[in-house]
């Protein structure tokens, strides 16, 4: 049993540190419950999920936890800002984001906790049922704004804890969209697709116990890099779980792409994966991302980019989800010599196929940056160093930008 204790405190801990890295252990009402040995295990009301200790954990006195399908392990309560923003309006929203289409589903819905009786489980059941995530009214304020908490569900801790961090995400993105026209619902059929494919292969795969190290130093150097790049980008919260993806060009006929549903904190420099850019066959002990195509159709069409990083980082799928250009003001010079006028928008079509990587790519042109409709970013570089920069002065610009709409002042410039 003592193992075992330490088993599960060890997955907590895991799905504590998810929660403190992304600013939300700190959150009011959090709570994270997870089925292990035929028991239910959860933190302590009040306990530091920013500093969780064994004995933070107790025994919860429950059979199984109120999941609406099988498989479902692990709970989270929370009461993050966003989705709290969205409770009090008591609105559903619906998924606009393709990685909310792929870890939550086609929505989040809101149930209707207000009493104890089962009618209340009724619909917390039925707005967990196909979606991993939902929003729980529990009272209504004096203003008539609705109270209550968020709950993300997951096969694992760590799968719960990514829906929590895409939630809040998409909570975020969908209310600030409202500035720019309003978010775009993907279509519930290609959802629906998404999340099937999600469910069956991308969340499945894990790291190989063993990689290689005998590579030529030049591409040694270019492996470590992505390692090195890809924890940046999870350090400045420009991708969230496994999302996302980066490349560097090795020669004329191959990349080096990231695997694909790996944590960026567990790659080695033997885990990234070599790929003909013409072919698209692969070489690696891990499967590649599925935005191959899309890396190898940029550096086709660009000889003089050197790496690739596609993100959903907040800004970036903020004008994503409402398909809409960046608008580059005049005030930021910087971001006016690197992007020009506008950060153009790619025509949507489903993730990992060859019609996205073609539109993102026509889109690009002869550009640094495009956003990616219901994706997010992809930018270019001449090296990953560069390509890195760009993303973040991208996000920046993308954030200004909105701000920019939020205070009505902003005149768009026709293109040159």
């Amino acid at each position: 049993m003592e193992n075992i204790t330490r088993k599960i405190f060890q997955q907590f801990k895991d799905c504590a540190d998810i929660l403190k890295a992304n600013g939300f252990a700190n959150a009011e009402g959090t709570r994270i419950l997870f089925e292990a040995d035929e028991k239910v295990f959860g933190t302590k009301i009040g306990a530091d999920i920013a500093n969780l200790k064994e004995g933070d954990i107790e025994e919860v006195e429950m059979k199984r936890l109120p999941m609406s399908r099988k498989g479902k392990k692990a709970m989270i309560f929370s009461q993050t800002f966003y989705c709290q923003k969205c409770l009090a309006e008591a609105v559903p929203f619906a998924a606009s984001l393709d990685d909310m289409a792929q870890i939550i589903g086609p929505a989040v819905y809101v149930a209707d906790g207000r009493t104890a009786d089962r009618s209340s489980g009724k619909s917390l059941k039925k707005a967990l049922k196909r979606s991993n995530g939902c929003l729980v009214l529990r009272a209504v304020d004096g203003k008539g704004k609705g109270i209550g908490y968020s709950i993300t569900v997951g096969r694992t801790l760590h799968e719960a804890a990514t829906a929590l961090t895409v939630m809040e995400k998409a909570a975020e993105a969908e209310w600030k969209s409202e500035h720019l026209g309003g978010s775009k619902p993907l279509d519930k059929k290609e959802v629906k697709a998404m999340r099937q494919n999600y469910e069956k292969n991308y969340s499945q795969q894990t790291k190989a116990e063993t990689v290689p190290t005998d590579f030529p130093a030049e591409e040694t150097e270019l492996r470590e890099h992505l390692v090195t790049y890809g924890n940046k980008l999870t350090e400045k919260r420009l991708v969230q779980g496994t999302w996302g993806n980066l490349s560097v060009r090795l020669d004329s006929e191959t990349m080096l792409v990231t695997p694909s549903g790996i944590d960026y904190a567990l790659l080695e420099a033997g885990d990234m994966v070599k790929v003909n850019i013409h072919t698209l066959k692969a070489e690696g002990v891990n499967k590649p991302t599925s935005e191959l195509e899309l890396h190898a159709e940029i550096y086709k069409a660009r000889e003089d980019a050197g790496a690739v990083v596609h993100a959903h980082s907040k800004y970036a799928s903020v004008f994503a989800c409402a398909c809409k250009a960046i608008p580059v003001a005049s005030k930021e010079k910087d971001a006016r010599e690197l992007f020009g006028a506008t950060i153009p928008v790619a025509a949507y079509a489903l993730p990992g196929t060859h019609t996205l990587a073609v539109n993102t790519a026509s889109a690009l042109g002869t550009g640094s940056a495009v956003v990616m409709a219901h994706h997010g970013m992809a930018v270019c570089g001449k090296d990953m160093r560069s390509a890195f920069e760009n993303a973040l002065k991208f996000e920046e610009t993308a954030r200004v930008s909105w701000y920019d709409y939020e205070k009505e002042d902003f005149e768009e410039e026709p293109e040159e």
